[in-house]
């Protein structure tokens, strides 16, 4: 049946599946629907790391190699609420734990042939999985009642990237270098067996007038009791090169030309299943795993019955290829003044076909991209004086949506509530950035900074809200937009305010950003025509204190962020959702114990920020982040 639709024979003669068939099908699959309290060890992580150099043929050879290991459990209560036309059509408390755990390595080899001849390998690989219970409790307004739902979630990635680059100097052609790299990586996102139950409760009065409640499994909220069976898999490659030439400009000074190549390319395959589970006739108000335990699976209408509910655009192959080539050059305009002026010429293409898991061969859907950019920059810097530098820059961007943007197939993360789906018309954004910025550096590792930025953009890519019978999360691209703003950024020790306070460094950086962009082509809106680009923050701070002893053997920091209001999804209809303010507070300290050994003390989200988005006057969501602490222990063989 892997690759048969799960329909009866009686409903498909030619395609369907007998009755008993499917009733043998129903009982292999593992009756766990429920989740359980259990006790679990702290979170834990382990680091190692190791490095050295051999001779080989007289010449060295350098390894660097570390492996990473890490297991925590986390748990969070959140509100979640959303409004359609001001009316609320789902209020829900969820509870979730989910277990992390996190397998990862890197190494680097590098070998000097000769003087100016070197070649280097790197490779990295994680592995991750996330094990996620999820209970969400609350009123539905599409079918006017309280619902509770359980939510098992599985899931797990895994990344590899490798490569090999070589640098070689040739004092024979123009004193030139030439630089090169070779990569290969795959990532892969399985998730082998999501369950979801939905139950909804239903009210009467008994044979003795007495008012009772229970809660039937309930297939229009959620599908009542589900599947979901998702394999995702990428494969990437590319070659690069870079060609770099000393150049002299006459009483200009020295400067250089570099011209180089890129093509990079990545292939993706999405599969993706969704079954949906019927109780026997005449049951529903038991926990899934008594309505699915064997005994109920008989053939025929009065027996537990699984059917197929696989969108048939589901399913996805996509590719992406990007072949650009490229040429720069740092252009001095005496000893104070220098540039670098270059362009890049980029030929991207992008394609998703959406498919029937059961029909492959029809396209179901297909986007589509295929652009071909100039993308010049410049860069000028002033040396106003030994310490002082202004810098303008001018450059211009791409910012192309992921292949999972263009698949049209609709997830649901809320039981009965609106589905996230892709877009085959999405086009690439175009961004035009302009930049000033005055920096001086009055000590070393101290520095003083202010700047301006202004960036113009053309389609970018936003997530809003599709009206329409069944409204959905969709990305979209509105029409042009334009962000500007300011940052500050100052890194200083506080020595210069009190002498005894030399050892404390504050660093801190400050930006406030002005942000519109206007609708997509097809949206009206209760309101302006204009909107804040969505994610883009009114203002952020970040801020730092650091101190380190004098002989090196303790350092503390503290670390504080602020994000303003930012926009997070479009409303086109009705009211936008925003994101609320939200403040950081972290705190670390090491200590050298021995010679050999280090203690290191961390505590994270001291504030115990809350996270809230809003939507108009309403809350949707809600959720504070729970302080964490830990201690760290480093072993250093001497």
């Amino acid at each position: 049946a892997e690759n048969r639709k799960l329909t009866p024979r009686g409903i498909d003669p030619a395609q369907g599946i007998p009755l008993d068939t499917l009733a043998m099908l129903g009982r292999s699959f593992r009756n766990v629907w429920s989740s359980n309290l259990a006790r679990v060890m702290p979170n834990g992580s382990l680091f190692q790391t190791f490095g050295t150099e051999w001779k080989v043929l007289g010449r060295p050879l350098g390894l660097v190699q570390s492996a990473t290991y890490s297991r925590s459990v986390s748990h969070r209560e959140e509100k979640k609420r959303f409004y359609q036309s001001y009316v609320n059509e789902y209020d829900y408390l969820y509870d979730r734990t989910t277990e992390s755990v996190q397998l990862g390595g890197l190494g680097a080899l590098s070998y000097r042939l000769s003087p100016g001849h070197s070649l280097h390998a790197r490779t990295m690989y994680t592995r991750g999985a996330d094990d996620e219970t999820r209970l969400a409790t609350g009123y539905n307004n599409q079918i006017r009642e309280q619902i509770r739902s359980t939510r098992l979630t599985y899931v797990e990635r895994s990344i590899f990237t490798g490569g090999i680059e070589g640098r070689h100097e040739l004092p024979a052609v123009l004193r030139s270098k030439v630089e090169w790299k070779l990569n290969r990586s795959t990532s892969s996102r399985l998730q082998p067996d999501r369950r979801e139950s939905s139950y909804q409760r239903v009210t009467y009065v008994d044979d003795n007038d007495v008012f009772q409640e229970s809660y039937v499994l309930a297939p229009s909220v959620g599908g009542g009791a589900s599947r979901e069976y998702g394999d995702q898999n990428d494969r990437g490659w590319g070659f690069n090169t870079k060609w770099s030439v000393p150049v002299v400009y006459g009483p200009l000074g020295k400067g250089k030309l570099d011209a180089g190549f890129d093509h990079q390319a990545k292939e993706r395959d999405s599969y993706y299943r969704r079954l949906g589970f019927r109780p026997a006739q005449g049951q529903g108000e038991a926990v899934p795993e008594s309505l699915f335990q064997d005994s109920n699976w008989r053939p025929g209408s009065q027996g537990a019955q699984v059917r197929d509910l696989t969108f048939d655009d589901d399913n996805y192959e996509g590719r992406q290829r990007q072949t650009a080539g490229f040429l720069s050059g740092e252009i001095p305009f005496g000893r104070r003044l220098r540039s670098v002026i270059g362009v890049r010429v980029e030929h991207g293409t992008q394609r998703v076909r959406s498919f029937d898991l059961f029909n492959p061969g029809p396209t179901t859907a297909l986007g589509e991209i295929d652009d071909v950019d100039w993308l010049p920059a410049a860069n000028l810097t002033w040396s106003v004086n030994d310490l002082t530098n202004l810098r303008m820059a001018a450059s211009r961007t791409l910012s192309r949506p992921d292949l999972r943007e263009f698949s049209p197939s609709k997830s649901i993360d809320d039981p009965g509530g609106f589905r996230l789906a892709g877009n085959p018309d999405l086009k690439r954004a175009r961004i035009e950035n302009y930049d000033l910025r005055l920096e001086a550096f009055p000590a070393l590792g101290e520095v003083f900074a202010i700047g301006g930025f202004f960036k113009k953009l053309y389609d970018p890519i936003e997530i809003a809200i599709r009206p329409g019978d069944q409204p959905f999360f969709q990305p979209v691209n509105s029409r042009t937009g334009r962000n500007f703003g300011m940052e500050i950024e100052s890194r200083a020790s506080l020595g210069r305010l009190w002498k005894p306070l030399g050892p404390f460094y504050l660093n801190a950086n400050f930006t406030v950003i002005s942000s519109r962009v206007e609708l997509p082509a097809f949206a009206t809106v209760l309101g302006g025509s204009e909107h804040p680009l969505a994610g883009q923050a009114a203002h952020i701070v970040n801020a730092s204190l650091s101190w380190t002893s004098p002989r090196g053997g303790a350092d503390m920091a503290i670390l504080y962020s602020h994000t303003g209001t930012r926009l997070t999804t479009l409303g086109i209809q009705q009211p936008d959702i925003y994101e609320t303010p939200v403040s950081t507070l972290d705190a670390s300290m090491n200590l050298t114990v021995l010679p050999t050994l280090r203690m290191k003390l961390t505590g994270k989200g001291l504030l115990r920020e809350v996270h809230r988005t809003t939507q108009g006057q309403f809350e949707i969501t809600k959720y504070e982040e729970p302080s964490a602490y830990s201690i760290g222990l480093t072993y250093s063989p001497l």
